[in-house]
């Protein structure tokens, strides 16, 4: 993500979705983990969780902020900043690894201008590494949404990415 977009991100006025968040954080329907289930609907409902929406979560659910951060924290599916509309995860898994996913994810990086947890300038495209897509006989694998590839070599990369632009 570029400066200008987490400045962008920053600078916006969240609080119009308060009264969302609000029946999110009233319903019935997460008793077992509330937090959680709070942080993936809010995020669902955003696109990422901005730290003014992270604050109000904390406030309404009289729950210390460093709680909530560090359950973001501990799951790579939460994001503080917006990502793009597609997420590119590549295994880095010790399979994948050493099947040349270090250099898949090189190219992807170089034909997005991307680096690992950034979002490109037109926010289509957010690119993750992961540690394991559960297909490890065939790897290296990449996840683009929930589509899986399997034993992805270098050469099809931008065939890959141009089907999703």
């Amino acid at each position: 993500m570029s400066e200008t977009q987490l400045k962008d991100a920053k600078n916006y006025d969240f609080s119009s979705y308060y009264p969302q968040i609000d029946e999110i954080i009233s319903r019935d329907s997460h008793p077992d983990d509330p937090l959680m289930t709070v942080l993936q609907e809010v995020q669902k409902l955003l696109g990422h969780l901005p730290p003014m929406i992270v604050s109000y979560i904390s406030c309404r659910m009289s729950l210390p902020i460093e709680k909530i951060y560090s359950v973001i924290a501990g799951y790579p599916f939460f994001s503080l900043t917006p990502r793009g509309d597609h997420l590119i995860t590549v295994c880095l898994g010790p399979d994948c690894f050493s099947q040349g996913a270090n250099e898949v994810l090189d190219r992807i990086g170089r034909e997005l201008e991307i680096r690992v947890g950034e979002t490109t300038e037109d926010r289509k495209f957010t690119l993750l590494a992961g540690t394991c897509c559960e297909s490890c006989r065939k790897a290296p694998v990449i996840m683009v949404d929930n589509d899986v590839y399997q034993g992805v070599r270098v050469s099809k990369i931008k065939e890959i990415l141009d089907s999703y632009r």
